[in-house]
């Protein structure tokens, strides 16, 4: 029977009875002659549900996979043009597509052996055996005895685990466990957490990552709840510190928690062997004395040796800085086949409004070397001055931060998690971090210490701090404060503790006059009208440089806000500001106008923003949509973007949904 037929071509389902893997093999001197070497990758095949009485051959159709079938797989064979089709037309030769049929779903082999003779229930047992998803394994022994699966001289089955994928993977698994995995960094906020992945903690959603791993963990005990080593349909994900040897080729990822190879050895050395003067890290990494690096001889060249090949100063091209004027931005001339679309993950966490006092920003005064002097108190628009819109918060003063009532003993609090500082007798500093999980209130107990453990949730107690030399054990390169600082940015992700310099000519190749001119064309042009409607709009983010977009995450390398462009900003009173974005469609485009309008994640309800922004000749009106919610999508059923697909364009006026009325 024919599966399917294209230009004449039929592709018909075969089931490989034996297959050429070397040249001196009886089949292999069949097909290939004496030396048998031209065979290798042909296979001996039955076509399904056809009756022939002569052998039938083909031959891999692509030499240059090699992804050869096992015995009593299921292969498509088709014939078409053979090395002598310029003698004539009619000479075809029978080949077969690289891989198996995936019927079972199983990684080890899809073996389809013929039914036994013996047992009318063969066909019914195969089919309970293979598909694991029904999660019953029947007995595999009284299985293999009525159905005798014949795989090959020396391969067996094994319950060999599939790679987990993610979106936009590009996945090379073999039948023993080992694979090739070049993925990226996905969303894991949108996954459980056996499926989340340990390289998608930091970094941004698309960076690119290829992971070489050769098999996966043996040890049942990794296995738990439903999953378990023999469950090979019960899905895995690579891990850095349990499959035998791996790879990883990262961009702007981070693998947390990784342990290099020899450490925990090392670390049994110290333990029996331990010496009372050193830290726990100078024990551990004792045995690197064992480790020989070859020695160097001193010995001067002699005076009439001279080297084969004068080496000379590499000539430095003359590189032009960036123009921003060159920028993507402004190269738009508004007839582009494909128009800029706007992209913004995260904003920044301001609360400012006319009334905020400029003493309250705490902005730092000290300005960039790389910068000009500026005034900070000018006017930008009618209503701000500049200070206000560069401004980025910071973290409070740790010294003279007061602790409460449940984290007494924290050397620092925020919110309710408390920040310990704990050094052991050999000077080994750790930052512990509790989180206050109770609900009670003040005086249940008479002593915090008579808060039951129960009531804490311990974050981190990882955050080992090495002393800076063995001679003074006590002695760090960093303070308390810092190492506090560290640890709330690890906890929180929080950029504002370093309370970042925002002044606009920071960034090399921008000019710092060009970004105030782009800022008073914008709150012209669209800020000041619209806070003549809107008296009590928060700006939430105006300009921002590179480093503070960067640390933001989410958004692209080229944002408007870095140029001066944009500004994102809310009505706190407005729920999901739906009525300031559509004030903005239907009154800016009468005189005003703006180049893009996003009405950012109104799924947030106070939380959400407006992002708005005015590049002067670029008045292209454009309108977006960023939700990660389906239900606000389906109301315009448009055409969604993004790895997320988070996005979408010319949405016109906002709408809510009625069940998020």
């Amino acid at each position: 029977m024919a599966l399917f037929e294209r230009d004449n071509i039929k592709f018909r389902p075969a089931r490989v009875l034996d297959i050429v893997l070397n040249s001196t093999s009886k089949l292999a001197k069949t097909l290939g002659g004496p030396q048998g070497h031209s065979a290798v990758g042909h296979i001996e095949y039955e076509l399904i549900n056809e009756k022939t009485k002569s052998k039938l051959y083909a031959k891999p159709f692509n030499n240059l996979i090699k992804h050869y079938p096992l015995k009593n797989e299921i292969v498509l064979v088709f014939e078409t043009i053979s090395k002598e089709g310029y003698n004539t037309k009619i000479v075809k030769h029978t080949y077969y597509l690289p891989g198996e049929c995936n019927l079972w779903g199983q990684q080890n082999h899809n073996a389809f052996p013929k039914a036994s003779k013996n047992s009318d229930l063969a066909s019914s047992k195969m089919q309970n055996y293979f598909e694991a998803e029904r999660g019953i394994l029947p007995d595999k022994t009284s299985v293999e005895e009525n159905l005798n699966i014949d795989l090959g001289e020396y391969f067996r089955e094994l319950p060999i685990k599939q790679l987990l994928p993610y979106e936009g993977d590009y996945i090379l698994e073999s039948r023993f466990g080992s694979s090739i995995r070049m993925g990226s960094t996905i969303n894991n906020r949108f996954l459980n957490e056996n499926q989340k992945n340990s390289w998608s903690q930091e970094g941004n959603i698309g960076d690119p990552i290829t992971i070489i791993s050769n098999g996966y963990s043996k040890d049942s005990k990794l296995y738990t709840g439903d999953d378990n080593l023999n469950k090979s349909w019960i899905h895995t994900k690579e891990n850095i510190n349990t499959d035998p040897s791996s790879i990883y080729l990262t961009s702007n990822q981070k693998i947390f928690g990784f342990t290099p190879s020899g450490v925990e050895a090392l670390s049994m050395l110290a333990k029996i062997n331990p010496d009372d003067d050193k830290t726990d890290d100078e024990n551990r990494f004792k045995g690197t004395k064992y480790i020989y690096t070859p020695q160097l001889s001193n010995d001067i060249l002699p005076d009439d040796e001279d080297e084969d090949v004068i080496i000379t100063k590499p000539t430095i091209p003359n590189l032009i800085e960036e123009n921003t004027l060159n920028s993507e931005l402004t190269n738009i001339d508004g007839n582009e086949i494909t128009p800029y679309y706007l992209v913004e993950g995260n904003t920044d966490n301001n609360k400012i409004t006319l009334q905020t006092n400029i003493n309250d920003l705490n902005f730092p005064t000290t300005y960039p070397t790389s910068s000009t002097e500026i005034n900070l108190n000018q006017l930008i628009g009618q209503n701000f001055q500049l200070i206000h819109l560069i401004s980025t918060p910071q973290s409070q003063n740790i010294e003279s931060t007061p602790k409460s009532y449940y984290h007494t003993n924290a050397f620092y609090q925020r919110d309710k998690v408390g920040f310990y500082i704990d050094i052991n007798n050999k000077g080994k500093k750790t930052i512990k971090v509790k989180e206050y999980l109770g609900v009670i209130t003040e005086g249940n107990y008479l002593n915090p210490e008579d808060i039951p453990s129960s009531s804490y949730n311990t974050i981190d107690d990882s955050i080992q701090i090495r002393p800076s030399n063995s001679i003074s054990p006590y002695v760090y390169f960093k303070d308390d404060i810092q190492l506090i600082r560290e640890a709330e940015s690890i906890i929180f992700g929080n950029y504002s503790n370093y309370g970042l310099n925002n002044y606009p000519g920071i960034d090399t190749g921008i000019n710092q006059s060009f970004i105030i001119e782009n800022l008073k064309f914008l709150f012209r042009r669209c800020i000041d009208p619209i806070m003549d409607q809107f008296s009590n709009l928060e700006l939430v983010s105006v300009y921002r440089s590179k480093h503070l977009n960067q640390i933001l995450g989410e958004n692209p390398t080229n944002s408007e806000h870095v140029y001066g462009y944009a500004a994102d900003i809310r009505t706190p009173d407005e729920g999901n500001n739906m009525a300031l974005f559509n004030w903005c469609v239907n009154n800016l485009s009468q005189g005003h106008k703006y180049t893009n309008l996003m009405w950012a994640f109104p799924e947030r309800g106070k939380n959400s923003w407006v992002h708005i922004s005015y590049v002067s000749n670029k008045l292209f009106e454009n309108t977006t949509l960023a939700s990660e919610n389906d239900y606000y999508h389906n109301m315009y059923e448009g055409t969604r973007r993004g790895i997320d697909r988070i996005y979408q364009d010319n949405i016109k006026e906002a709408i809510t949904p009625s069940n998020f009325l």
